[in-house]
């Protein structure tokens, strides 16, 4: 037996969404056209309000069986501020253009693919962080005090990263500045473009490093760690 959904239809403009659950799943899809839309699984417990602007999609309390699902169709004219509160929540977004990204919590599953954002801040117990070709114009930052962390493509003007034990790999990304401190686990960071574009400042207390310190380059990295192996590498542009 399948369940049954409900589907609720913005009435005006939306410049921001507030998702907040205790468990459940989250998926945001970016779409071409249409109104902004929130599907629901029934008797979840998930309340929707809409207000001036702003969207709410509050889990009222956890379900003793089901698990809290909520799906948000966002249209490109829209560009909202997206706001996560939970406490354990795997989030999926896939598309789209945000206006900013919030997300604060116990432990969270977020995977991001292709969307674009003005800024991101990701602060939680323990994150679990996939993103595909996301594109941040302003500030990404990341705090956790677990994590495993993954990019694969895209760019941040600038990234801040910070967690207490956490594995993080960056693969043809491309930031102006990147600030990473952990003190246990590994980090690999792979950028585009040739080493002499960044400055590097590498220090790991009781682990190896692959590069020496440099000063030369418009671009800056810092890596800080207590025991992590650090290794960073680069990705020149196929002529």
């Amino acid at each position: 037996m399948k369940d049954k959904i409900k589907v609720y239809k913005a009435t005006g403009e939306i410049s921001k969404l507030d998702l907040s659950l205790i468990s459940g799943n989250i998926y945001v899809r970016g779409v071409e056209k249409g109104p902004l839309r929130v599907t629901k699984k029934r008797r979840c417990h998930v309340k929707i309000t809409e207000s001036d602007g702003l969207i709410c999609v509050k889990q009222v309390r956890k379900p003793m069986i089901r698990r809290a699902e909520v799906t948000v169709e966002v249209p490109s004219h829209c560009m909202p501020e997206i706001s996560v509160n939970a406490e354990q929540t795997a989030l999926e977004i896939d598309g789209g253009i945000y206006c900013g990204f919030k997300f604060k919590g116990g432990n969270g599953d977020v995977k991001i693919h292709c969307a674009n954002f003005e800024s991101v801040n990701l602060y939680g117990d323990g994150l679990n962080l996939n993103m595909d070709d996301v594109a941040v114009r302003n500030d990404m930052n990341l705090k956790a005090m677990q994590a495993e962390m993954t990019l694969n493509g895209g760019f941040a003007n600038t990234v801040i990263a910070e967690f207490k034990n956490a594995d993080v790999g960056l693969t043809q990304f491309t930031c102006r500045d990147g600030d990473f401190k952990l003190e246990k686990g590994s980090i690999n960071l792979n950028f585009c473009g040739k080493s002499e574009d960044y400055a590097l400042n590498l220090i790991s207390r009781q682990g190896t490093c692959n590069r020496e310190n440099t000063e030369s380059g418009d671009k800056n990295v810092k890596v800080y760690t207590d025991s992590a192996n650090i290794v960073v590498d680069f990705t020149e542009a196929e002529k």
